[in-house]
C-alpha cells in the first residue's frame, strides 16, 4: 500500500476506534441506567401491588366488619329488621358498597340498591317481597332487585346479635372492577408512570453522562493516537499532556517516557555516526598517508613503518569486531556454551593477562579471589566482559592509582567488583553508562582509542548469564563495576 494511503487509512482507523469506543461507552452507561430502572421498577411495582392489594383486602374486612356491626346494633335498637331499611337507607351510598341483608329464613330485608327504602311494614313489604313465608318454604323473594353493574367481589359475613345469629349480609364495593376501585386504578397508574419517567430522565442522564464521560476518555487517547503517528513519522519530539492520575494518564506518562527514550536513543545512533566516522577516519587516514609514501618512494615499507600501519591496522579490526560483538549480544544470537566455572579462578586469569599492562602504565593491580564460588557461564563470554571492565579502568586510572579486582559471595549471588582510583562518573551520566554508543567523555575516550559501547556489550552478555551489571561512581574519587550472577545449584 502507498505511504500515503497507509497514513490516511491508520488515521480513519484512530478516528472509527475513538468514535467506537465512544459509543461503546455511552450505550453501555444507557444500556446499565435503563436495565437498573428496569430492574428496580420491576421490583417495586411487584412490591406495591402485593402490599397495596393487602391493603386493600385489610381495608375491605375492617370496612365489611363495620358495616356488620352497625347492622347488628341496628336490630337490636328495633328489635327486628321492620325499620331497619328505613333507619339505614344511606348506608351503601356514605361507604361506596352495596349491601343486601337476608334475614335467617332468606328473606331480604334491606338492599342498598333498591329503587324505594325497605322501609314501613304489612302492605309495603308485601308489595315489595310478598308475603311471609316459613323457611320449609324456600326463600321466598320479591320483585328482582338489580345489582351495581361494577362491584368487586361479594363478602358473606354472619350478622349476630348477643351471640345469635340474626340475618347474613353480602357486601360488595361498588364502582370496582375487581379488586380495585377507580381511586385505585388512578393510583396505580400514576406510579407506574412516574418509574417509566424516571427511568426515561435516568436513561437521557445516563446519555448525557456517557457522552461526557467516554469524551473525557477518548480524548486523550486521540491525543495519543496522533502523537504516536507523528512519533512513527520520524517527530520523536511528540509528548503528550498527563492530565488525569488514572490509567488513561499512566498510559500518557508511559508514552511520553517511550517517546523521551526514543529521542534519546536517536541522539546517541547520531553520535555514533559521527564518532564511527571519527574513529575510522583517524586509522584509514595514517594507512592511507603510508600507502600513498610508500606509492611515492618517500618511505620504505620496512621496519616501524610497517610496525605502526599494523597498529592502525589492529585498531581498525578491534573497531568492527567490538561492533559486531554488540550486534550479536544484543540480537541474543551469540550460543552460551554454560558450564561450570570458578569465578574467583577466572577473574584472576583475566587480572593477570592485564597486569603487564597496568604495571607499564604505573596502576597498582590488586586480586582477592574469596570464597570458591562456582557460576554455570560461557568462559569466553565473561572473560569479555571481565576484560572489558579492566581495560575500562586502566584507560581512567591515572599513573599512581589502583586497581582492585574482589569476588564473593552476596546473598544467593556471585559477586565480582572492579574498583579503581580514577577519574569517576559524573552523577548525570550514571544513568547512562551502559546505553549504546554513550560516552561520559568523549574527548577522553578519543584519546584512549575506544569505541565507547565495551560496558554495553558487558550488561548483554551478563544479562545473557541471568544476571546484572551495576556501577557506583563519586568524580574524582573513582568508580566500582559489580558483575552479579547466579549461582551453580552445587554452590
Amino acid at each position: 500500500m502507498p505511504e500515503g494511503k497507509a497514513e490516511r487509512a491508520q488515521s480513519k482507523g484512530g478516528e472509527r476506534f475513538a468514535l467506537s469506543l465512544r459509543v461503546k461507552v455511552t450505550l453501555a452507561m444507557v444500556v446499565l441506567v435503563f436495565f437498573t430502572a428496569a430492574t428496580i421498577g420491576g421490583l417495586v411495582h411487584s412490591a406495591l401491588n402485593r402490599q397495596f392489594a393487602r391493603y386493600v383486602r385489610v381495608n375491605e374486612e375492617r370496612r365489611n366488619q363495620r358495616i356488620v356491626e352497625v347492622l347488628a346494633a341496628a336490630y337490636q335498637l328495633y328489635g327486628g329488621w321492620e325499620r331497619v331499611g328505613w333507619q339505614l337507607s344511606h348506608l351503601g351510598l356514605s361507604t361506596d358498597t352495596w349491601i343486601r341483608v337476608l334475614d335467617n329464613w332468606g328473606r331480604v330485608v334491606y338492599d342498598s340498591n333498591a329503587s324505594c327504602s325497605m322501609s314501613g311494614m304489612g302492605g309495603m313489604m308485601m308489595r315489595r317481597w310478598g308475603r311471609m313465608r316459613s323457611p320449609a318454604e324456600g326463600p321466598p323473594f320479591g320483585p328482582p332487585v338489580q345489582e351495581p353493574p361494577e362491584m368487586g367481589p361479594v363478602a358473606v359475613l354472619p350478622i349476630q346479635v348477643e351471640g345469635e345469629k340474626v340475618g347474613t349480609a353480602y357486601i360488595a364495593s361498588t364502582g370496582r372492577r375487581g379488586l380495585y376501585s377507580q381511586q385505585d386504578l388512578l393510583f396505580r397508574r400514576t406510579f407506574d408512570r412516574s418509574v417509566l419517567l424516571a427511568g426515561l430522565l435516568g436513561g437521557a442522564g445516563a446519555l448525557l453522562l456517557g457522552l461526557v464521560l467516554s469524551r473525557r476518555i477518548t480524548e486523550p487517547l486521540l491525543h495519543l493516537n496522533q502523537a504516536a503517528r507523528r512519533l512513527a513519522e520520524g517527530d520523536l519530539s511528540q509528548r503528550v499532556p498527563v492530565e488525569t492520575g488514572d490509567e488513561v494518564g499512566r498510559l500518557a506518562q508511559t508514552f511520553n517516557f517511550m517517546a523521551a527514550r526514543l529521542e534519546e536513543l536517536e541522539k546517541l545512533r547520531r553520535k555514533l555516526t559521527a564518532d564511527v566516522a571519527h574513529e575510522l577516519r583517524t586509522p584509514l587516514t595514517a594507512i592511507r598517508s603510508y600507502i600513498e609514501a610508500f606509492q611515492d618512494g618517500v618511505l620504505k615499507p620496512e621496519g616501524k613503518h610497517l610496525e605502526d600501519l599494523h597498529q592502525e591496522v589492529l585498531r581498525l579490526v578491534r573497531m568492527v569486531e567490538d561492533l559486531r560483538e554488540l550486534s550479536l549480544a544484543e540480537a541474543r544470537e551469540k550460543r552460551l556454551h554454560l558450564e561450570p566455572l570458578e569465578l574467583g579462578d577466572l577473574a584472576a586469569a583475566v587480572a593477570d593477562r592485564l597486569r603487564p599492562l597496568m604495571e607499564e602504565k604505573g596502576i597498582a593491580l590488586e586480586v582477592t579471589p574469596g570464597p570458591a564460588l562456582t557460576v554455570r557461564g560461557d568462559a569466553e563470554a565473561l572473560n569479555r566482559v571481565l576484560h572489558n571492565l579492566l581495560f575500562n579502568a586502566y584507560q581512567y586510572t591515572e599513573s599512581g592509582g589502583r586497581v582492585r579486582v574482589t569476588v564473593e559471595r552476596r546473598g544467593g549471588m556471585a559477586a565480582v567488583d572492579v574498583s579503581d582510583t580514577g577519574i569517576g562518573i559524573a552523577p548525570q551520566d550514571l544513568p547512562y553508562i551502559f546505553e549504546r554508543f554513550y560516552r561520559a567523555d568523549p574527548s577522553r575516550t578519543r584519546a584512549t582509542g575506544g569505541t565507547g559501547i565495551g560496558l554495553t556489550i558487558a550488561r548483554e552478555l551478563v544479562q545473557a548469564h541471568g544476571g546484572r551489571i551495576e556501577v557506583k561512581s563519586e568524580p574524582g574519587r573513582g568508580s566500582t563495576f559489580t558483575v552479579l550472577l547466579p549461582l551453580a545449584p552445587s554452590s
